[in-house]
């Protein structure tokens, strides 16, 4: 008897890493999610409608994927012609994902508004990431418009490569923008405090995980997808399924870091840090001791 064979081919195969990624991150998903409203009940309403939004984003996506997949194998089993159509539901499903992306930035791009305080730079710094961001979004939209119009993967390939390639690479651009300015703006805090100089370490490594992370995902997006543009394959979603998942994930962890923190000693039961006074910082960019207690209600 033959023993077991799975062919993971560059089409189907692909399909099915991609949602088993997705699963993972999804499990992480709700992990986290519990976490948060069972240890955060004093966040405001917008905070909490944030990450149940964020959460019902992830359902849905997962939903989908399971749903192409389950076509794939079972409804178009020995039917590799009907691999070259799109079913509808996949263009909710790219939206879906691209509303998450844009959410997850903007968040992001929110700490940094909120970081920067009054300073002169706030408003140019925080509208640069937010056309980035948008902009991004905008080629998500692109690729809809497109794929509601045919459901040939061939057809849709050929006339979303100015889109799809403008989403991904301004995603990468976004989320290198956000890593580099929030690193700037708590290395730049250069507080008197022993405690406060490792909360500021600390948050500062997050970021930056944080955004090699997201932003290697979407470039790795990108080069699949460049490097098959005349090749019907699905290699671009074994990181275009789990994308979405990820920025979540980086949302969630975000919130919830503050838990470590509160442990610390550097937050309190109404999850905001408390800062003694800090002298002002040596580049001018931020005052700790009253932007990051005031950020600290959305995380980093």
């Amino acid at each position: 008897m033959a023993g077991p064979n799975l062919h993971l081919d560059d089409t189907v195969g692909c399909l099915f890493i991609g949602v088993a990624l997705s699963l993972i991150f999804f499990s992480c998903t709700i992990a986290q999610t519990v976490f948060y409203y069972r240890n955060y009940p004093k966040d405001s309403i917008y905070l909490k409608a944030l990450v149940a939004s964020l959460s019902v984003l992830d359902v849905i996506t997962l939903v989908l994927n399971l749903e192409y997949l389950g076509v794939c194998t079972v409804s178009r089993h020995a039917n590799p012609v009907a691999l070259e159509s799109l079913p509808n539901f996949w263009v909710p499903e790219f939206f879906f994902s691209s509303l998450t992306f844009c959410t997850a930035q903007l968040f992001f791009i929110h700490k940094i508004w909120a970081l920067l305080g009054d300073q002169k730079i706030r408003l140019p710094l925080t509208l640069i990431a937010i056309i980035l961001s948008l902009v991004s979004f905008a080629g998500g939209i692109g690729v809809v418009c497109v794929a509601s119009l045919n459901p040939s993967v061939d057809w849709i390939l050929e006339r979303v490569k100015i889109p799809g390639s403008t989403q991904q690479l301004t995603a990468v651009v976004t989320d290198v923008y956000i890593t580099i300015s929030l690193c700037i703006i708590l290395r730049s805090s250069q507080a008197s405090f022993k405690n406060t100089q490792t909360l500021l370490s600390q948050l500062t490594v997050y970021v930056i995980n944080r955004g090699v992370l997201s932003a290697t995902i979407q470039l790795l997006h990108f080069v699949t997808y460049v490097a098959t543009y005349n090749r019907f394959t699905f290699i671009w979603m074994v990181f275009h399924i789990p994308g979405s998942k990820v920025y979540v994930n980086s949302v969630l962890a975000t919130l919830n870091i503050r838990h470590k923190l509160r442990n610390t000693g550097f937050s309190n039961g109404q999850s905001s840090l408390s800062f003694p006074t800090i002298p002002e910082p040596s580049i001018g960019f931020v005052r700790p001791s009253t932007t990051l207690e005031s950020t600290a209600q959305g995380g980093v």
